[in-house]
């Protein structure tokens, strides 16, 4: 079955076309998620297995970073802020390494991005500790704590992608910086 980019023709760009919802799919033909080649049922199950894999990660890093809460005492939650940094790192990266390396499995997506990221990182975590901060007498702590989780996984996201363009793209810079080199040394030589 081909499948049509309609969503790409500019013709498409309608409010009739924006206010298409999934109830619109005929599901007796195969329903593809997110352009991808693989069946539903698939990638859901690549979904579960990522997600349950970072989930139990998750813990894992919980575990080994204890935060101690008492009503008076409001331990920093450096287990969320750690794995919300590591996870932007990684999406980051696999954005740009799955952009630029078009031929990567088709399975990586849903299990790595969707599904390991999904269950690893955690904002329902930093709301719940920030709402804990805040009723515990810590606003200033829940601020801080708000703003410095933005900034690390804004920052890791950054962080992800410089580095995949850095090892993806460098060969490419280097034969584009090579070929320009060769250009201006043409140019100098007919010049003389």
């Amino acid at each position: 079955m081909a499948v049509e980019r309609r969503a790409d023709d500019t013709r498409m760009h309608t409010a009739e076309f924006a206010a298409l919802t999934t109830d619109d799919l005929d599901y007796e033909e195969d329903v593809i998620v997110a352009d991808s080649p693989l069946p539903l049922l698939l990638v859901l199950l690549l979904v579960a297995a990522g997600g349950a894999l970072g989930a139990v990660l998750r813990v894992q890093v919980a575990i080994s970073m204890p935060v101690v809460v008492s009503s008076q005492i409001i331990g920093f939650p450096w287990p969320t802020l750690a794995v919300n940094m590591v996870g932007c790192i990684i999406i980051g990266f696999a954005a740009v390494a799955l952009e630029l390396r078009p031929r990567t499995s088709a399975w990586v997506r849903p299990f790595l991005v969707t599904g390991f990221c999904g269950g690893f990182t955690t904002v329902s975590t930093v709301g719940f500790e920030f709402a804990e901060m805040v009723g515990g007498g810590f606003p200033s702590l829940a601020l801080g704590y708000a703003a410095l989780t933005m900034v690390v996984s804004l920052g890791g996201c950054a962080f992800g992608i410089s580095a995949a363009e850095s090892l993806f793209c460098n060969g490419e810079k280097q034969e584009a910086a090579a070929a320009s080199g060769k250009q201006k040394n043409k140019g100098k030589a007919g010049n003389k």
